[in-house]
C-alpha cells in the first residue's frame, strides 16, 4: 500500500506539472495575440531529412545526405521560419541551435516591431535546448539589443512537449511525403493556415556576463572553418546516383561539390543529443 500510495503521489504531481505547464504557454500565447510587445516563440529541430528523397527503390537502397530542418513559429503573427542546412554545413547540436536563436533574437530586436519581452518554449532536449551554450548565446544577444529587454526560455515537461512549430514539421512531411525532392536546395512551397523550468534572462546595465557586470563579454568563436567531409560511402552512392542519372543533371553539381574523406566514419544520421551534463 505504501509504494502505491507513493506512486499515486508522484502520478498526481506529474499530472499538476502538466497542466502547470500548459496553462503557462497557453497563456503567453493569448498574451501574445493582444499584447505587440510580447512575443511567443516556439522552437525545434524536426527529425532528420534526408535527399535525394522519394519513392523509388534506387534511393532506398542509397545512402543519402542528410538535412535538418530547425523552425520557429510565433504564435501571435503565425508566421513561421524554416533553418534548413545539410550535414556538410554543420550537425545537429548546441552549437548550432545557439547561432539560429542568436540571430533569431537579434531580428526580432532589428525589426523594431516594439518587442519588449520574447517568451521561448521548447522541448527538455539537454543536448540540443537545456544547456549553458544556448542560455549564454541567449544572453549575449540580448546585450546587444536595442528594443528588446527581456527573455524567458521555457522547457516543457518531458512527455507533454507538443509545439505550435510541430505543426509545420506535419506539414513539411505531409507535402513531400509523395513528392520526389532531388537535392536540398530544390523549393517546396507549404501553406501554413521532464521538469517544467523556466529560465529568465533580462539585460544588464552593463555588457558583462551578467546584469551589472561591465566586464568585456566573451566573444563567440567560429566553430567550423570549412565544410564537413562526408563519408566516402556515401559519397560514392550519391555519385553514382547522378552518373545514372537518377538524380538529373541540374542537381548533380550540388552532389558532385560535397566534400568527402575516407576517414569519415560511415554512420546513421543522428538523432536527438542526449547529453545529460549540460542539463543543469
Amino acid at each position: 500500500m505504501g509504494g502505491e500510495g507513493a506512486q499515486q503521489e508522484r502520478n498526481d504531481a506529474h499530472d499538476a506539472l502538466k497542466h502547470l505547464t500548459k496553462s503557462r504557454h497557453d497563456a503567453a500565447m493569448t498574451r501574445a495575440r493582444e499584447d505587440p510587445s510580447f512575443r511567443c516563440t516556439s522552437f525545434d529541430l524536426e527529425e532528420v531529412l534526408t535527399t535525394p528523397h522519394g519513392e523509388s527503390v534506387l534511393f532506398f537502397y542509397a545512402r543519402k545526405l542528410t538535412v535538418y530542418n530547425f523552425t520557429l513559429y510565433e504564435t501571435g503573427n503565425r508566421r513561421g521560419f524554416c533553418h534548413v542546412w545539410d550535414e556538410t554545413h554543420g550537425k545537429r547540436g548546441r552549437a548550432e541551435i545557439a547561432t539560429i536563436l542568436h540571430d533569431y533574437v537579434k531580428a526580432v530586436d532589428d525589426a523594431n516591431e516594439g518587442v519588449k519581452t520574447l517568451e521561448l518554449f521548447c522541448d527538455n532536449c539537454p543536448g540540443q535546448n537545456k544547456n549553458k551554450t544556448v542560455i549564454v548565446s541567449l544572453y549575449f544577444a540580448l546585450q546587444s539589443c536595442q528594443n528588446l529587454e527581456n527573455i524567458t526560455l521555457n522547457f516543457l515537461l518531458k512527455g507533454h512537449t507538443y509545439l505550435p512549430c510541430d505543426s509545420m514539421h506535419a506539414a513539411v512531411e505531409a507535402r513531400i511525403r509523395h513528392h520526389l525532392v532531388y537535392a536540398p536546395k530544390v523549393n517546396v512551397e507549404i501553406d501554413y493556415n521532464n521538469q517544467e523550468k523556466s529560465i529568465r534572462i533580462q539585460a544588464g546595465r552593463g555588457r558583462g556576463r551578467y546584469p551589472g557586470d561591465t566586464s568585456p563579454a566573451i566573444e563567440p568563436k567560429q566553430l567550423y572553418s570549412k565544410r564537413l567531409p562526408i563519408s566516402a560511402e556515401k559519397y560514392r552512392d550519391l555519385i553514382k546516383l547522378c552518373d545514372d542519372e537518377n538524380i538529373p543533371e541540374p542537381f548533380q553539381a550540388e552532389y558532385r561539390s560535397l566534400p568527402h574523406s575516407a576517414r569519415q566514419e560511415d554512420i546513421l544520421p543522428e538523432g536527438d543529443i542526449d547529453d545529460p551534463e549540460e542539463e543543469e
